[in-house]
């Protein structure tokens, strides 16, 4: 089979010797079938990540942790039991206990992680360029094609138990609020934004007047 059939992420865990974290996350993730975390937006965190690396010239030493991250940043995460704050917990727990990394990296890789949680923790002008890049790539998800059956009916009516008029309320205040941290994150946001929020309202509109 040649080598550019392969999917990119698939392409990315073989070039950046990141294996064996991604077996780990085939075999031994609790939320592979969460309605949202689940292993599709581990995925989709894990190819942007890379992208945004590669946009704002990261080598490649310096991108390889943040993959790792992307990796563990869900990993074992409860699909709406747990706050946040736990979730994270938890994923930092397991990445701990499958490193294969210097105790260096290892500090550098649960910082990444510790990035994501959300409500966020850490103030923008403190994060470093490898939180910025995974806190976009986390946003990433909300520009896909997918959007109305990963982020309204997985995240906020099956993982945060909400009816449908809530969920599009609530995502339409949360867009309200996004701020790119990064050139891919903003290339995104301005190619794709304008058209997620007037589809979100119109949808909203829908559920309002028939509803």
């Amino acid at each position: 089979m040649s080598e550019n059939n392969t999917s990119l992420y698939l392409r990315l865990i073989k070039e950046y010797n990141i294996e064996y974290y991604f077996y780990v996350l085939l075999t031994q993730n609790t939320g592979i079938n969460n309605p949202y975390h689940n292993n599709f937006h581990t995925i989709t965190v894990l190819v942007n990540s890379y992208k945004i690396s590669k946009l704002e010239g990261l080598s490649k030493e310096q991108t390889r942790p943040i993959l790792i991250a992307a990796i563990f940043h869900d990993f074992n995460h409860s699909g709406g039991v747990k706050e946040d704050s736990e979730n994270i917990n938890v994923a930092i727990s397991a990445f701990k206990n499958y490193s294969k990394e210097s105790n260096e990296d290892n500090k550098l890789i649960i910082e990444i992680i510790r990035a994501t949680q959300y409500p966020y923790v850490i103030k923008i002008e403190d994060l470093t360029i490898e939180q910025k890049i995974i806190c976009d790539a986390d946003l990433t998800q909300f520009y896909a094609d997918n959007y109305l059956q990963q982020i309204i009916y997985g995240l906020l009516m099956s993982e945060q138990k909400m009816d449908l008029k809530k969920a599009l309320d609530v995502q339409q205040h949360f867009l309200d609020r996004v701020q790119p941290l990064t050139k891919y994150g903003n290339q995104l946001y301005d190619k794709f934004m304008q058209k997620r929020m007037h589809d979100n309202s119109t949808l909203f509109d829908l559920i309002k007047y028939y509803g």
